[in-house]
């Protein structure tokens, strides 16, 4: 057979991945990976963008995110859903999307994409139906988790990106253990090997070359914890009166920071740049690392600093633990015993850990070898992928699909059945 008559043969599984916007995030950055290293012989990956028409959005970044698909060949497009009236009603144009797409597989990456790609894959009779949890949610009050209860039984797998999450999900959301899939997030690590020089990057920022330098990159919410670095520069900048402070991202509590900062004894030491899509070129150029989150999934910046080789600092909350062992491959100064959430973190021991950090450079950068090779050997965007292929393979065999005839004509013939009920 000739190669043309190969590639008409092939007939890869649709997938449909949505998050809640395509502008660059955490969560659209991550399926931007997954995607780019899926086996398009045996899948054929689309994107959405789904949110309420309540929701602000940014169609100028809407439509630089669907470019970012569009450049690795995978079709991206913006939903939004109502917010108001009968559920069936707001999600109607949702489940015409999945009944003309044909999709096998649909997988929500975000809030509150997986509620409504989930049950909408019910009414469209989706074969595999998924959602993936990123973080260990703090507050949540107790309707919206058993409204969650009550959607892992209509999803055909929950996903937990780490083992954190996972206990999150069964101790929280009260998902069945059977539903529950490990399938941990994971970075590219080509593009850090093209980091712009140290150098260049803080005469950008306009941070001289002997400041000792910490970053952090979150958006600026309260559960990411930046008014404890605030409050932790107090006590590096005693011992370390050279050092600057970066926060990259942008969000909520951007005015209080900055109103916080302005109070402070040494406002000149702090920088606030919004987003930006350098944000690697950042943490390489940095000194240290800090995360001081009040509760995480995997966080991908995180990561992205192990991976670089950058020393880092992180709450001892989440999935930190995970990605960091306290003292061997950085530091986990507060809470002062894991935790999926903490209410507040000790700041003077924050900031004790990083003034540590910065006068002792040996071995701070013993540790962030540690860190590197832990990162690289376990959390890339390559391994991520496949273990997602391995998933959808699986759930659709157990559907009635071989995954073994992945990419062969007629491999989904065989008739699915699927759950009956759809809440009103």
């Amino acid at each position: 057979m000739c190669a043309g008559a190969d590639l008409r043969a092939m007939a890869p599984a649709r997938v449909l991945l949505a998050v809640s916007q395509l502008a660059p995030c955490g969560a659209s950055d991550l399926v931007l990976h997954l995607v780019e290293a899926l086996d398009r012989k045996r899948f054929a990956p689309s994107v959405l963008g789904l949110c309420g028409d309540d929701a602000p959005i940014s169609f100028e970044a809407e439509a630089a995110g669907a470019a970012r698909f569009a450049r690795l060949g995978v079709p991206a497009q913006s939903m939004r859903i109502s917010a108001g009236g009968p559920l069936r009603r707001r999600i109607a144009p949702l489940v015409q999307l999945l009944r003309d797409g044909h999709f096998q597989v649909v997988h929500a990456h975000s809030r509150p994409a997986d509620l409504w790609l989930t049950l909408a894959g019910v009414a469209a009779r989706t074969p595999v139906r998924l959602y993936t949890r990123q973080a260990t949610y703090g507050a949540w009050p107790l309707s919206l988790r058993l409204r969650y209860a009550l959607l892992a039984r209509f999803a055909t797998r929950v996903v937990a990106v780490s083992d954190a999450v996972h206990a999150h999900l069964r101790s929280r959301e009260h998902v069945p253990g059977r539903r529950v899939e490990l399938v941990p997030d994971g970075i590219p690590f080509a593009p850090l090997e093209h980091t712009r020089p140290r150098c260049e990057t803080r005469a950008q920022l306009g941070v001289a070359s002997e400041a000792p330098l910490v970053t952090t990159v979150a958006t600026l919410t309260a559960r990411k914890g930046h008014r404890f670095l605030v409050s932790a520069a107090e006590t590096v900048l005693a011992r370390h009166p050279k050092t600057r402070f970066l926060f990259v991202g942008d969000g909520p509590e951007s005015a209080a920071l900055e109103a916080a900062v302005r109070a402070s004894l040494r406002p000149e030491a702090f920088l606030f740049v919004g987003e930006r899509a350098d944000y690697a070129d950042c943490i390489a150029a940095s000194d240290l690392y800090v995360l001081p989150s009040l509760w995480e999934g995997l966080n991908l910046s995180l990561l992205t600093a192990c991976a670089l080789g950058v020393p880092v600092v992180a709450s001892n909350v989440g999935s930190n633990p995970e990605i960091i062992t306290h003292g061997v491959s950085g530091l986990l100064p507060t809470p002062n015993a894991a935790t999926l959430a903490a209410i507040s973190l000790d700041s003077r021991a924050l900031g004790d850990a990083i003034a540590g950090l910065l006068t002792d450079r040996n071995r701070a950068r013993a540790l962030a070898r540690v860190a590197r090779a832990h990162v690289r050997a376990r959390f890339s965007a390559e391994l991520m992928a496949s273990r997602h292929e391995t998933l959808y393979a699986r759930l659709l065999h157990e559907r009635g699909v071989d995954p073994k005839r992945l990419g062969e004509r007629g491999a989904f013939a065989a008739p699915i059945r699927t759950g009956k009920g759809l809440p009103s």
